[in-house]
């Protein structure tokens, strides 16, 4: 049985799009959950969703709502959308504090897990999003039409067994683009030259200006009228990589998007994929990731590869000891790593029933939880 709307919280669908909350862009995790009440009409609204990008949007909105605001009115940012290196407690807090003059009842929807401020209210986006394009597919919901996976269909998410060819040992998925000064990005860079260098013909690199571009199910290199086919060179799209590398491959190599200092908790779909495809996974990221990974999603990862890098502060020092570790791993024969993927079967399997059998994490329930 479903609970009961929480009183007074009708929310806004601005009909317009002018607020930066782009119907049905950015509204999932509204639209998947009936028990959201919608009005198109300001008046009779408790929440109006706002989406922070930059001072230029948030000079618009206010000039949208500064004779709308009532005494009633809260406002919802929805601000889970980007993660980085800085986004800490004090920066969503300075977010906030934006709109404050427009209304004292402001609410900051983030997915750092480490940030728990009065008004700020923690949203697993990444999870619960892995959960419903993988596990979870809905016609209905236009997921075809969201930011992030536009002209996406249902055979780039969907999970199939997936059989192991022994081709290679690693897949390494490290999409470089943008600021190449960003820590993800010097890491990124990092790893890829220290494969390439030592392991270039045991595994599958991706390498855009080289043409080695890891395609979605269903989509090639002659498919190039779309996004979905060009996911080599840019970030801000999410298609999982196809099932044929996963096939070829028994470990993913990899940059997670926090890699330095300790006010961020987050992992994202970077390590979901590899998870639910049933890849081992040798991520590198900021001091504690790993811990952090395996306390909160219960994640199990095999005995055999040496994670101990996780726990080194200095991030100079922790990516050498995170090399040295895949110099270790790939220093096995294929044969090698074979065996313990069948040994390891049990482990496998594990994290990938994660996503079946973990919950939602309800952008519902945590506002109802959290908003006064």
């Amino acid at each position: 049985m479903v609970p009961a709307p929480f009183i007074n919280m009708k929310i806004y669908k601005e009909p317009n799009n002018l607020l930066g909350v782009h119907w049905p862009g950015h509204s999932l995790f509204i639209d998947i959950d009936d028990r959201w009440q919608k009005t198109e009409n300001i008046e009779q609204c408790d929440l109006i969703p706002l989406i922070y990008h930059d001072d230029e949007l948030l000079i618009k909105q206010k000039e949208i709502l500064k004779n709308k605001i009532k005494q009633h009115h809260k406002i919802l940012l929805l601000h889970y959308f980007h993660i980085d290196d800085y986004y800490t407690p004090e920066y969503y807090e300075d977010v906030r504090l934006k709109y404050t003059d427009i209304t004292e009842q402001v609410y900051i929807v983030h997915k750092n897990y480490k940030n728990n401020l009065d008004k700020h209210i923690y949203f697993d986006h990444m999870f619960n999003r892995q959960k419903l394009y993988c596990t979870d597919w809905k016609d209905d919901l236009e997921l075809d039409n969201r930011t992030w996976t536009w002209g996406a269909n249902q055979e780039i998410y969907k999970i199939n067994d997936i059989v192991k060819t022994s081709k290679f040992k690693f897949m390494a998925p490290n999409r470089i683009y943008g600021d190449l000064e960003r820590p993800r990005m010097k890491t990124r860079i990092g790893i890829n030259f220290f494969l390439h260098k030592h392991f270039s013909s045991q595994g599958l690199i991706n390498d855009p200006v080289q043409g080695n571009i890891f395609y979605p199910n269903g989509v090639d290199q002659s498919s190039d009228t779309t996004q979905v086919s060009r996911p080599g060179g840019e970030g801000g799209t999410w298609y999982p990589i196809g099932d044929r590398y996963y096939a070829d491959t028994f470990l993913s190599i990899y940059t997670e998007s926090i890699t330095v200092g300790t006010a961020v908790d987050f992992v994202s779909e970077k390590t979901f994929d590899p998870l639910i495809k049933g890849n081992y996974i040798l991520p590198f990221g900021y001091c504690g990731m790993i811990e952090f990974m395996k306390s909160k999603y219960e994640i199990t990862l095999p005995d055999w590869i040496d994670y101990t890098y996780d726990n080194i502060q200095d991030d100079k020092l922790r990516f050498e000891r995170y090399l040295h570790s895949v110099a270790n791993v790939l220093g096995n024969s294929i044969d090698y790593i074979q065996q313990k993927y069948k040994d390891d079967k049990e482990i496998i399997n594990k994290n990938k029933n994660l996503f079946y059998n973990r919950n939602y994490d309800y952008l519902y329930d945590v506002c109802k939880e959290r908003i006064s």
